[in-house]
This record gives C-alpha cells, structure tokens and sequence, in this order.
C-alpha cells in the first residue's frame, strides 16, 4: 500500500486527490495491455488465452497509481465445464488440479519473462517493469470459464441487472483461508466490472472518496474488495433513498451514509459478496481485526465531518 498523503482540509481536496487524468489513465492502460499481449503471446501452454480486463482501473475506481492494473487470463485449453447449480463459490468440482494449474502458469510467466520482476501472489503472478523510466505492475490472474446452469435464488435478485450475456463466472485456483488447501472459487470480477461500468460517476464518487482517505491508513485485513462489495450492498439497498445528485453537500453526505452502512456490516460481521450475498466476507476475520477496521472507517467519518 501506497505512503498515506496528508488528510485534506477542504472538499476541493479531496475531489482533487481522488483524480486520476482521463489520459494519463488510457494510455497506461494501453501501455500495459500492449506489454502483456506480448507477454500472453510467448507463454508457453498458456499462448491461445484471452487477456481480460479487471479490477478498478476499468471500472472507474481508481484513485491512485495509475501504471497499475489487473487482468484475468482465461485458458482456452481446457474445456468450459457446466455446473448444475452455484451453491457455494468454493471448491468447484472442476477436473484440473488448481495447485498444478496456478504452479505452471507462475513457471511459464518466470521463463518466458526475464526481463520483468514477477512474483506469485494469490491466484496469479505480478508483474513489474519499467518501460522508458515509467514503473509498471499488473496482476495476472489465470482462470478457466464455467457455465452454471442454476444459481441459488437468493443470489438472483442480485443478477438480474446483467445481461445473460455478460454474466461471465470464472475459476480461480486458490488456497481456502480455512484448511489451507487449494481448491477451485469463483470469480465474479468480469461480472462486476460489467455491472459497475454503467453506474454514473457520481454513484462511483463515494467509494472513490473512501479509498483516497484509506489509502496507506487501512488495516491490513480491511482490503478494497471488502470495501468495494460494501460499496455495491449500499448502492442495491439504497436506489431512490439517496440523493444522487452531483453537488459537494450530496456527495460527503452519501459518503457518510455509505461509511455508515460500511460499519454496521462490520458490526453485525456479515459482509456480503454482491453476486454471491450469502457467502460472508467477514466470516474468517479475527475479532481484534474486525475491531480495527471499524475505528479506521469511524475515523474516515470524522475526517468528513470536519471538511
């Protein structure tokens, strides 16, 4: 995580250190796509594989570090399977050993790229490098497609926004924070780009609020995922109740109410996944870090309070 800038004074501020300019954003994320093409092209069992785009850089999100981006490799080797229903997101009964699975896509990533710092970091690799004395890191994540033919019906309310079309589920291999043992999970970040991509940017403004004032305070166990499927919770629980207008008092109002609801979840430790809402993200967190996390985010209010 990046150093923690000085807490701004005024709104101005704070609008302003949430800014990242529209081109410096396009044209990193044109220079790493083109790197990682690249990249994708010599890899060697993992050549044919589609490079899709992730994560807050393509949604709008971002508030920091622009040369930074994540990406999703999915593995046209192997065969999409079909699930006969989504009942949980973990251990998917797919035939592909995970471990073996993310150990050759970080080994043929290390082979094929001497020139890139690469290390292994969840279910993917980072890579970083420099390119004209500009810094670059992107996250690589390998992931093999799945159709599902029946999600649960408490998950459902929460789909029905996407298009069938877009509603793209993936598998990731990755090691259950529980039994530690690796196991197939899926990921819903294409789903959610495809559904936060049409949110109105002055819907975006208080996550992006939020995570300026986070950025190099948050606790190590508060992660901007969390952050980001509180954000999604409160926009479906609160459509018309909330003022979405774009004026300054609207918008530090709506961020103290989504700050808020942020806090009670971490309250009641029940924090959802958005296209998974029974599956709680706070289920395994530690009592002293679920503490934590919610001075941090009453101390976020009280900075907004004073602006």
């Amino acid at each position: 995580m990046a150093a923690a800038a000085p807490w701004p004074a005024t709104y101005d501020q704070l609008f302003r250190g949430t800014q990242v300019a529209r081109d410096e954003r396009k044209e990193a994320r044109e220079a790493l796509e083109k790197h990682l093409h690249g990249i994708v092209a010599r890899l060697e069992g993992f050549n044919q594989g589609h490079l899709l785009r992730t994560g807050s850089a393509f949604e709008g999100l971002k508030v920091a570090r622009p040369n930074e981006a994540d990406f999703m490799l999915l593995d046209i080797s192997e065969p999409i399977p079909r699930l006969p229903a989504a009942q949980e997101i973990a251990f998917l009964p797919l035939d592909c050993p995970p471990e073996k699975f993310r150990q050759d896509f970080a080994a043929a990533v290390k082979a094929t790229n001497p020139s890139c710092k690469t290390s292994v970091q969840g279910p993917g690799v980072k890579l970083s490098y420099t390119d004209h004395g500009v810094s670059f890191t992107a996250d690589l994540i390998p992931a093999i497609r799945v159709r599902v033919d029946k999600i649960p019906f408490a998950w459902s309310h929460r789909w029905l926004p996407i298009p069938e079309r877009e509603r793209e589920l993936y598998a990731v291999a990755k090691v259950d924070p529980v039994t530690r043992k690796w196991g197939w999970r899926l990921s819903f970040s294409v789903m959610e780009l495809n559904y936060i991509k049409h949110l109105t940017n002055d819907k975006k403004m208080c996550l992006r609020f939020v995570k300026y004032l986070s950025e190099g305070r948050r606790p190590g166990k508060l992660k901007s995922y969390m952050l980001k499927n509180a954000w999604l919770d409160f926009l479906a629980l609160h459509p018309d109740d909330v003022d979405w207008s774009d004026d300054k008092i609207s918008q530090l109002l709506r961020t103290k109410k989504f700050l808020d609801h942020t806090i009670n979840l971490f309250q009641k430790k029940f924090l959802p996944i958005f296209f998974a809402p029974t599956v709680n993200l706070l289920a395994h967190m530690r009592d002293d870090d679920n503490l934590k996390s919610i001075e941090h985010l009453c101390e976020l209010k009280r900075k907004l309070e004073d602006l």
